[in-house]
């Protein structure tokens, strides 16, 4: 569940992500706005940083992370997840919230983003960030 910048909870299945079992087991998530981390984080605690900041993955429950997201503006949960095993058909209801409802944070703009080598671009309506640098462009 994604934590919203007013501090609720999002609704259950608006954000999906990838557990990986190499030496031990790592999220992977790539998209995630200018959240996303860009390589696989552990599961143990140890944080890991790169050009979108610093990013930890901490234990909430016996199957329950939050991923923490850590830059110059301070430390926030960006969402919670199980390593229950879901199935496609289980976004099914989170899917269509982000695309119509008016409490998505993704029906109030037009919004585009793209990784780049030195972090990410996203242009929502009229105004361009670089990497948290923010301006405001007419097209």
């Amino acid at each position: 569940m994604v934590l919203r910048p007013n501090g609720q909870w999002a609704i259950a299945g608006t954000n999906a992500t990838h557990l990986e079992q190499l030496d031990e087991p790592y999220l992977i998530d790539v998209g995630f706005g200018a959240a996303t981390h860009r390589t696989a984080l552990p599961l143990d605690g140890n944080k890991r940083t790169d050009t979108n900041g610093t990013h930890q993955v901490t234990q909430a429950t016996e199957r329950t992370f939050d991923l923490i997201q850590e830059n110059e503006l301070g430390s926030r949960t960006l969402y919670r997840f199980h390593t229950a095993k879901k199935n496609l058909v289980d976004f099914h209801e989170g899917c269509v919230f982000n695309q119509v409802a008016k409490e998505s944070s993704f029906t109030h703009h037009d919004i585009v983003s793209c990784a780049t080598k030195t972090g990410r671009i996203t242009l929502v309506d009229q105004n361009l960030d670089r990497n948290g640098k923010r301006r405001s462009r007419s097209i």
